[in-house]
């Protein structure tokens, strides 16, 4: 038997930057949001005296992987030692400002919990979560939530499913230390860190107000596009054909737009198939994916 979960992407629907903390990171307020764009993630146990098994993902050097970050600081909480094989099948693109590589370590957080009957409770896996990455936390509680801090303090919100999204990204990685630098180099003066209330602020926005009226902005835009104005001219031409408001996910190089519907997001998406290499229409989930408990025999079945 093995464990399948599909690690969801996310977007940024709003992102802002506030100032420099004292560990060196900034503050922000962020309202995420998963989506159905996935990669699949398969777990089983290995024999005793066996190694860590990872097959798959990205050319990423073994020790800076999200999965075996993941499967050390799971194993440092909980004193288990047993081998896991992990079989990893990419479609989020990397460095694209989806969160795959967060996504992908909170699926396999969730799934040795799982597997291993740890039971750890929410706030030891948040804990794990933030030792590998700032994104992790938030892929560990619900579908969409506003995200405070560096990345840890996570307050789910209850998803809005009535929109449709056109992803589009360019081909081109972005890394997001080097995108807070340009922002840092972008911006003079800092604004003022965080208070509850702007969390309260973009809560309330998002729950009653209607999708046309989301005032909903991302700190990086201006700098990404002063580097890449392709970007701006894409999302420019989001808007033309009919896009409710457009956004950079991240710190970028994906770009998206907001359709009422999915009819006109696959329509304006022909537009952009033949010019750049990952165009996809997406949904945003109402619930985060969960483990699923398959039979070896499916490990020969269609990966999608």
């Amino acid at each position: 038997m093995f464990i399948s979960i599909n690690a969801a992407a996310k977007i940024n629907l709003h992102l802002e930057i506030f100032g420099i903390r004292a560990d060196g990171y900034h503050d922000l307020v962020s309202l995420m949001q998963m989506i159905s764009l996935y990669d699949e993630i398969r777990i089983k146990t290995m024999s005793p005296g066996e190694r860590d098994w990872i097959n798959g993902g990205s050319s990423i050097p073994m020790r800076e992987n999200t999965v075996f970050k993941a499967i050390q600081v799971f194993r440092e909480k909980t004193g288990i030692r047993e081998g896991v094989s992990v079989q990893l099948f990419k479609r989020i693109p990397v460095g694209a400002g989806l969160g795959g590589g967060s996504s992908d370590a909170a699926a396999v957080l969730t799934a040795l919990d799982r597997i291993f009957e740890t039971k750890l409770k929410r706030t030891e896996m948040n804990a794990l979560g933030s030792l590998i990455g700032s994104d992790v936390p938030f892929f560990l509680h619900s579908a969409a939530s506003i995200v405070m801090g560096r990345g840890e303090l996570v307050t789910p919100v209850k998803p809005r499913t009535d929109f449709k999204l056109l992803l589009i990204n360019s081909g081109f990685q972005i890394e997001t230390s080097k995108a807070y630098g340009w922002f840092d180099s972008f911006s003079a003066r800092h604004k003022a860190h965080p208070v509850e209330d702007r969390r309260m602020e973009i809560g309330e926005v998002y729950k009653k107000n209607g999708i046309s009226e989301w005032n909903f902005s991302n700190s990086f835009l201006k700098v990404i596009e002063s580097r890449y104005p392709e970007i701006k001219q894409a999302r420019q031409t989001l808007k033309s054909m009919g896009a409710i408001s457009t956004g950079l996910s991240g710190s970028g190089a994906t770009f998206f737009g907001i359709f009422a519907t999915r009819k006109e997001a696959e329509r304006v998406s022909m537009h952009f198939r033949n010019l750049y290499p990952f165009v996809k229409v997406a949904e945003p989930l109402e619930m985060k994916p969960i483990p699923v408990l398959k039979s070896n025999n499916e490990l020969l079945g269609n990966t999608g």
